[in-house]
Protein backbone atom coordinates (compact mmCIF):
# COMPACT_ATOMS: atom_id res chain seq x y z
CA UNK A 1 0.00 0.00 0.00
CA UNK A 2 1.39 3.38 -1.16
CA UNK A 3 1.11 6.51 0.66
CA UNK A 4 -1.31 7.67 -1.62
CA UNK A 5 -3.27 4.85 -0.98
CA UNK A 6 -3.35 5.97 1.85
CA UNK A 7 -4.29 9.10 1.18
CA UNK A 8 -7.55 8.24 -0.62
CA UNK A 9 -8.56 5.63 1.48
CA UNK A 10 -8.70 8.24 4.12
CA UNK A 11 -10.61 10.40 1.76
CA UNK A 12 -12.93 7.52 1.46
CA UNK A 13 -13.21 7.17 5.40
CA UNK A 14 -14.06 10.78 5.90
CA UNK A 15 -17.41 10.64 3.36
CA UNK A 16 -17.85 7.33 5.50
CA UNK A 17 -17.95 9.48 8.59
CA UNK A 18 -20.41 12.16 6.94
CA UNK A 19 -23.31 9.22 6.03
CA UNK A 20 -22.44 8.51 10.07
CA UNK A 21 -23.45 11.96 11.10
CA UNK A 22 -26.51 12.60 9.04
CA UNK A 23 -27.67 9.14 10.68
CA UNK A 24 -26.79 6.87 7.71
CA UNK A 25 -24.15 3.72 7.04
CA UNK A 26 -20.96 4.61 7.57
CA UNK A 27 -19.73 3.74 3.59
CA UNK A 28 -17.70 6.08 1.80
CA UNK A 29 -15.74 5.59 -1.98
CA UNK A 30 -13.46 8.15 -4.02
CA UNK A 31 -12.46 7.55 -7.34
CA UNK A 32 -8.95 8.50 -8.28
CA UNK A 33 -7.01 8.71 -12.28
CA UNK A 34 -3.83 9.20 -12.18
CA UNK A 35 -3.76 10.47 -8.62
CA UNK A 36 -6.11 13.25 -9.02
CA UNK A 37 -9.68 12.87 -7.12
CA UNK A 38 -12.55 12.87 -9.47
CA UNK A 39 -15.22 11.98 -6.84
CA UNK A 40 -16.48 11.12 -3.72
CA UNK A 41 -19.34 9.13 -2.36
CA UNK A 42 -21.37 7.78 0.79
CA UNK A 43 -23.80 5.75 1.50
CA UNK A 44 -27.33 7.78 1.75
CA UNK A 45 -29.84 4.45 1.70
CA UNK A 46 -30.96 5.93 5.18
CA UNK A 47 -30.76 9.43 4.64
CA UNK A 48 -32.63 9.07 0.97
CA UNK A 49 -34.94 6.40 1.65
CA UNK A 50 -33.56 4.66 -1.63
CA UNK A 51 -32.22 0.80 -1.08
CA UNK A 52 -29.65 1.54 -3.88
CA UNK A 53 -28.16 4.94 -2.85
CA UNK A 54 -24.69 2.72 -1.74
CA UNK A 55 -21.34 4.55 -1.32
CA UNK A 56 -19.89 3.22 -4.24
CA UNK A 57 -22.53 3.77 -6.20
CA UNK A 58 -22.82 7.57 -5.18
CA UNK A 59 -19.73 8.19 -6.02
CA UNK A 60 -19.77 6.59 -9.79
CA UNK A 61 -22.56 8.99 -9.99
CA UNK A 62 -21.32 11.87 -8.41
CA UNK A 63 -18.05 11.07 -10.79
CA UNK A 64 -20.70 11.72 -14.23
CA UNK A 65 -20.25 10.13 -17.58
CA UNK A 66 -16.86 8.45 -18.47
CA UNK A 67 -15.77 7.19 -21.70
CA UNK A 68 -13.59 4.81 -19.78
CA UNK A 69 -12.87 3.52 -16.23
CA UNK A 70 -9.80 1.52 -16.85
CA UNK A 71 -7.25 4.28 -15.92
CA UNK A 72 -9.09 4.55 -12.39
CA UNK A 73 -8.83 3.36 -8.62
CA UNK A 74 -12.28 3.15 -6.81
CA UNK A 75 -11.21 2.91 -3.15
CA UNK A 76 -13.86 2.34 -0.93
CA UNK A 77 -14.12 1.40 3.15
CA UNK A 78 -15.95 -1.83 2.92
CA UNK A 79 -16.12 -4.33 0.44
CA UNK A 80 -18.46 -3.87 -2.31
CA UNK A 81 -22.08 -5.38 -1.81
CA UNK A 82 -23.13 -7.60 -4.85
CA UNK A 83 -24.82 -4.75 -6.90
CA UNK A 84 -21.70 -2.40 -6.10
CA UNK A 85 -19.22 -5.22 -7.49
CA UNK A 86 -21.39 -5.68 -10.26
CA UNK A 87 -21.38 -1.65 -10.87
CA UNK A 88 -17.62 -1.75 -10.32
CA UNK A 89 -16.85 -4.72 -12.56
CA UNK A 90 -19.20 -3.34 -15.47
CA UNK A 91 -16.99 -0.04 -15.35
CA UNK A 92 -13.67 -1.70 -14.72
CA UNK A 93 -11.56 0.49 -12.86
CA UNK A 94 -8.03 -0.69 -13.46
CA UNK A 95 -7.55 -1.11 -9.30
CA UNK A 96 -10.65 -1.50 -6.99
CA UNK A 97 -8.95 -1.44 -3.46
CA UNK A 98 -10.88 -0.85 0.38
CA UNK A 99 -9.62 -0.86 3.53
CA UNK A 100 -10.69 -4.47 4.33
CA UNK A 101 -8.27 -5.92 1.51
CA UNK A 102 -5.80 -3.65 2.17
CA UNK A 103 -5.58 -4.66 6.16
CA UNK A 104 -5.72 -1.07 6.58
Amino acid sequence: MTQDDLKFLRIALSEAQKSYDEGGLPIGSALVSNGKLLAVGHNRRVQDGNPIAHGEMNCLQNAGRRRRYDDTTLYTTLSPCMMCAGTTVRCAPARPSNSASSGW
